[in-house]
């Protein structure tokens, strides 16, 4: 899965072009502050069924621990995850548990690990 992002002062917002060729966004705390975005980067990331939302967890992130993919729809409700969200209209993520569901459908099998490319 590949992460195009944008960055603002109080927010970076990102696109993912899933397989079928449909398109998702993100949303996640600007790159500066409290609980910044994760680096841009390769990372691996897997079905989660123990962490706090029990969606995805994002491994190996360098000095970061429970990072997670889960639905919300503002950046500052995020501690460094990223949401997933139909569309963003005025910087916040709009159906959030909708986009996460059809993410479940590309990456939804437990055991599986996958590529994760953050890019701007």
């Amino acid at each position: 899965m590949i992460i195009t992002r944008k960055y603002f002062n109080d927010r970076t917002e990102g696109k993912i072009i899933l397989p079928n060729g449909n398109t998702l966004y993100t949303i996640e705390r600007a790159r500066t502050g409290d609980y910044p975005c994760i680096p841009e980067g390769r990372y691996i990331f897997e079905r989660d069924l123990i962490g706090k939302h029990r969606w995805w967890r994002i491994l190996d992130v360098s000095g970061r621990t429970h990072i997670e993919i889960h639905p919300a729809n503002y950046a500052h409700q995020l501690q460094g995850c990223i949401a997933p969200c139909t569309h963003i209209i005025n910087g916040a993520g709009r159906n959030s548990f909708t986009a996460c569901t059809t993410l479940y459908d590309f990456y939804g099998n437990e055991g599986v690990q996958y590529v994760l490319d953050i890019t701007s």
